[in-house]
């Protein structure tokens, strides 16, 4: 990749880690809870999370920032001089747009930044009410545990989920030639090309400690080629990019596709609507 996609590549990874590990944190609550919700309002505006609970909804942007910082003149400075200016206006701006968006409804607003890595420091910081360190929010957690969802409650969030729509203020077309890319089976955990088949047995594993059942992972190589646009789907090209044996290739396939040309094959439509995009568990 070259420097801006592999930059871009790592920010937004870096943030997905930081949603789920809040995701994680907060899944069990009884509120309703909305995740990535984006609209277009004379101009598109993305929240993190929305909770719905008691005639309010909580909105909490999520920062993965991780290290030690310092506070200056309204920005947040990295110890390798990286400026961060927009943190508080950011929220702000979403808060606006989130007051209009249910302006008609008793709801109430209330924005929360919240730095998500426990290594996050910052010195010459002297607080903020609309802030919230990894550190505050078993008190958050806390007052959301006996929540009542209410009707209303669901009338709201699907209100929330009608508005939403698709958007990619990083989308950017480049193509990179397929014939350069590394042939191998990359783990959905450390996403290194690490990924590889336990002889004799079912399933595939990373030295991360990931593993995965095998039909899932050769499912998940199908889908990136697709992707990728590597042409029909074939025995040959699943041994090449997967380094399976033929054999195995050839039993999934017997199992999941069916032929539709001399060496080509397609997904059965029972795996497209079902397997192809629900994968098995991590194995633990």
């Amino acid at each position: 990749m070259d420097e801006y996609d592999d930059r871009v590549l790592r920010n937004y990874v870096k943030g997905l880690d930081g949603e789920q590990l809040f995701y994680e944190m907060t899944q069990s609550l009884s509120c309703l809870q909305l995740w990535d919700v984006s609209v277009e309002m004379k101009g598109s505006v993305q929240f993190d999370f929305l909770f719905i609970s008691d005639g309010r909804i909580y909105h909490f942007e999520i920062k993965n920032f991780s290290g030690n910082y310092s506070f200056m003149h309204g920005n947040l400075v990295s110890e390798h001089g990286y400026v961060y200016k927009d943190v508080l206006p950011q929220l702000m701006r979403a808060d606006y747009k989130l007051k209009e968006l249910v302006r008609s409804t008793r709801y109430e607003v209330i924005s929360r930044v919240v730095f998500i890595n426990p290594s996050f420091r910052v010195e010459g910081w002297r607080g903020h009410s609309n802030v919230l360190f990894h550190h505050q929010l078993d008190g958050v957690i806390d007052y959301f545990k006996n929540s009542e969802v209410t009707p209303e409650d669901y009338e709201l969030a699907a209100y929330l989920i009608k508005q939403h729509r698709t958007h990619n203020k990083y989308q950017r077309i480049k193509y990179y030639p397929v014939t350069e890319m590394k042939k191998e089976m990359r783990c959905p955990k450390c996403r290194k090309l690490s990924l590889c088949h336990v002889k004799n047995m079912h399933y595939t594993s990373c030295y991360c400690g990931y593993t995965e059942k095998l039909d899932s992972t050769i499912f998940r190589v199908i889908d990136e080629l697709e992707i990728l646009k590597v042409g029909p789907l074939k025995i040959t090209t699943l041994v090449e990019w997967t380094g399976l044996n033929r054999k195995t290739i050839e039993r999934f396939m017997q199992k999941y596709c069916e032929r539709q040309e001399k060496y080509c094959y397609s997904l059965k439509n029972v795996v497209k609507t079902k397997e192809s995009t629900t994968f098995l568990p991590e194995i633990t």
